[in-house]
């Protein structure tokens, strides 16, 4: 069976503020919060709020609430990325970086927003490749010499450590349609791989 690789879409990066925004804009749109928390789940997946926070924020948004940042709260500092947070979410990690947010959120007992803002704001890190990996291209420019080298001295070294014959059973690529991905040295090497592309949907 062949394995998938997917990159992962950096519009899943959310704030708390962008998806209140977000949830606002529905409200006016006429959406109910069913329906706005299912455009959240097919954008964020494992990282969208719960169906009660946006019932909440419907309810706030509905009776006039304006302002979506959070309110400050007298005698309780915010805590949500403080020191203690960051150490749960990294002893978590130590064990399988392959957690997703909810199994991070249980284990912990922190939010799922709480784990991701720690994962994103503070650890700096995003999930690729089913794995949350340190974002090493922070401040860098992906050319297509970049992205050539990522894909032959990163990545198919990785693969290679997954299940023995995963790379001789076949693999399934998938990358968006970014000018560094069509360009002729990066599709010469995944030629040369002989690794099967999965066509990216048109916008």
């Amino acid at each position: 069976m062949a394995g998938i690789i997917e990159s992962s879409p950096a519009y899943q990066n959310f704030s708390r503020y962008d998806i209140r925004v977000i949830i606002k804009f529905s409200v006016i749109l006429r959406k109910d919060a069913s329906c706005i928390h299912k455009d959240l789940v097919t954008v964020l997946g494992e990282n969208a709020p719960s169906i009660q926070t946006v019932r909440k924020w419907v309810k706030a948004v509905s009776e006039g609430r304006d302002d979506m940042e959070d309110k400050p709260r007298p005698g309780r500092p915010v805590t949500a990325c403080g020191d203690a947070n960051i150490s749960k979410v990294l002893v978590s990690l130590s064990d399988d970086r392959r957690k997703s947010c909810e199994e991070i959120s249980t284990g912990t007992s922190m939010s799922r927003t709480s784990v991701f803002r720690v994962l994103t704001n503070k650890l700096n890190k995003k999930k690729k490749f089913s794995k949350w990996v340190p974002d090493l291209l922070t401040g860098t420019t992906i050319n297509a010499q970049y992205y050539k080298k990522v894909l032959q001295d990163k990545l198919r070294r990785d693969i290679r450590k997954k299940p023995p014959g995963l790379l001789e059973s076949g693999i399934l690529f998938h990358h968006d349609n970014a000018p560094v991905h069509t360009a002729r040295a990066v599709t010469d090497v995944l030629a040369g791989y002989k690794w099967e592309l999965l066509e990216h949907p048109r916008y």
